[in-house]
């Protein structure tokens, strides 16, 4: 992995060793699953209802996340 990619993940909260290893090393998969993450809607919704501090709505946008 770039050196550049893996700061900003680590900049991020991304614990890159260990994401690495649930994707049994494959850094394109990885790097597919995060960027599909951050697209999808429910990540905003989630947002959203932690700021209101909606925690059913926040856990209903978690739950249809870890779908992703």
């Amino acid at each position: 992995m770039e050196e550049s990619r893996k700061e900003k993940l680590l900049e991020a909260g991304v614990n890159v060793d260990v994401a690495l290893d649930r994707f049994r090393r494959n850094e394109k998969m990885m790097m597919h699953f995060l960027l599909d993450f951050s697209k999808d809607p429910s990540y905003e919704t989630y947002k959203a209802a932690m700021t209101e501090k909606r925690y059913e709505d926040a856990f209903r946008a978690i739950h249809t996340l870890k779908g992703v």
